[in-house]
């Protein structure tokens, strides 16, 4: 999601998805682009990491939908995109993927009886909010799209807050 935005603002949604092989897309219907998007970007898988992945780039194509693109679907809207609203995508995108991985996890803590469900319910909320809390601070200083997420530095930041979210998992069983 980093490099494919990063990708739009600087060089332009034509190139942007060029460079994931999307080229054809363009004058489609909004929908189609969309769906082939998140295709593209985070194509269905048979592990949880990759559906965690699907979950979190259908959140942020929603939020970029929301805050940028609008109802006339002009994915051109997101080469004018600022810093702020590009960092707030990625960070949603981090978020959310360590977030569904962490629900994963937490079904499967419910599925053998490890979590009751009072303490499920209390930890989805608290730990939502302590990895969008954690991602934001790791990310603090840093430009988002410089990171490369598929590399060493993208993949320490997820390891290091899902390991702490799912320490929280522990705790609050």
């Amino acid at each position: 999601m980093g490099g494919f935005l990063s990708s739009a603002v600087r060089s332009g949604i034509q190139h942007a998805l060029d460079s994931i092989g999307l080229r054809e897309v363009v004058g489609q219907s909004f929908d189609r682009v969309l769906a082939r998007l998140v295709d593209e970007l985070a194509p269905a898988g048979s592990t949880k990491e990759e559906a965690a992945a699907r979950r979190a780039t259908i959140e942020v194509l929603e939020f970029l939908y929301e805050t940028v693109i609008g109802e006339d679907g002009d994915l051109s809207a997101l080469e004018q995109m600022d810093q702020e609203t590009v960092e707030e995508a990625v960070t949603r995108s981090v978020s959310g993927y360590i977030y569904n991985r962490w629900l994963d996890e937490l079904g499967l803590s419910i599925e053998k009886g490890a979590v009751n469900e009072a303490v499920a319910v209390r930890l989805e909320r608290e730990v939502k909010e302590y990895v969008e809390l954690c991602v934001a601070l790791e990310l603090d200083g840093k430009s988002v799209i410089e990171i490369d997420w598929g590399g060493r530095e993208g993949r320490r930041i997820i390891d290091r807050v899902y390991r702490d979210a799912y320490a929280l998992l522990e705790v609050g069983s």
